[in-house]
């Protein structure tokens, strides 16, 4: 049996979002410049928004890098901003077709939604 999603969520996610977005923002006009610093700061932000900040700043520098993008996708997933972490997966993929950590949270994902009953 699906559950019915809450009517409000996509209301409470889209605050969310766009709350996360305007910290980020933020952040990323603070951060460092060079690549090697971002790369240090993504190994020590525990602020999932920082995670976010820090991991786009690096795509920003080194759209190949392929820890990055599973850095932020994971910050998203554990944000509950599924949509950008799919999105953030589906590029490692496009970068790494055979990326198992990639592919292991796409599926952590596709779970999720079966068991949420997702809509469209």
């Amino acid at each position: 049996m699906q559950r019915a999603a809450h009517p409000g969520a996509d209301v409470v996610a889209a605050r969310l979002l766009a709350d996360v977005e305007t910290y980020v923002e933020g952040q990323i006009a603070n951060l460092p410049g060079r690549l090697e610093d971002l790369l240090e700061l993504a190994g020590t932000e525990t602020l999932l928004a920082d995670a976010v900040a820090v991991n786009r700043a690096i795509i920003a520098h080194a759209p190949q890098d392929i820890p990055g993008h599973n850095r932020l996708g994971r910050a998203y997933q554990e944000l509950g901003l599924i949509e950008h972490a799919r999105a953030a997966f589906e590029a490692v993929l496009r970068l790494d077709p055979g990326n198992m950590i990639a592919t292991k949270r796409l599926q952590e994902l596709s779970r999720t939604d079966r068991g949420q009953g997702r809509r469209g």
